[in-house]
């Protein structure tokens, strides 16, 4: 008698089960350990893993596990309302973006430009690396430290990266964002 062959889960039932382990992992350290931090400090990771997980076309019933867990973290608080809205937004169009990479080669392709711009805007969780020497960080860290009409020099050792929120971007934030490289485009465009 031959052993049953073991099948392996597909890509998109792997990513699920992933999603699912944190899942287990937020409820165990809000409710069990009393250490709701932890959401915190998983949220740099979830819009990367939530739009991996939904890149999947053609896959209705995936779709809405995916939905259904993001309503469980709303009610359970993993989350803010607003938080969970917009991972919501970024399964949208991550789901959207993979059937337009679809339509328009009849297959599975690479990211095209028309795919990129419709993509969500996210915003990582920090600007800069904590191992790279203050002058070699980017411009922008040196903003908190730069006092209008002040002589005073920076101190070299306040100089870190920059720490945000981590997740979908702000609907401001990516308006401007896309209005600048618009107005780029109008100038490269002769």
């Amino acid at each position: 008698m031959r052993p049953a062959a073991k099948h392996e889960p597909s890509i998109r039932r792997k990513r699920l089960h992933i999603l699912y382990l944190i899942n287990d992992i937020l409820y165990h350290a809000k409710y069990r350990a009393g250490d709701a931090s932890v959401c915190g400090k998983l949220q740099p990771i979830l819009v990367g893993l939530l739009g991996g997980a939904a890149s999947f076309t053609g896959c209705p019933k995936h779709q809405r596990k995916i939905v259904k867990l993001l309503d469980l973290w709303e009610e359970k608080g993993y989350y803010s309302k607003k938080y969970v809205n917009k991972l919501r937004e970024t399964v949208r169009n991550a789901a959207e973006a993979e059937s337009h990479e679809e339509g328009a080669t009849g297959e599975a392709a690479g990211p095209s430009t028309k795919v990129a711009r419709s993509a969500p805007y996210v915003m990582p969780a920090m600007h800069g690396d904590a191992s790279t020497p203050w002058f070699d960080l980017p411009a922008g860290n040196l903003m908190p430290h730069i006092v209008p009409n002040s002589t005073r020099p920076i101190n070299p050792d306040m100089i870190k990266p920059l720490r945000f929120v981590a997740g979908p971007a702000d609907e401001a934030l990516a308006a401007a964002v896309k209005g600048l490289l618009q107005n780029v485009q109008k100038i490269f465009d002769v």
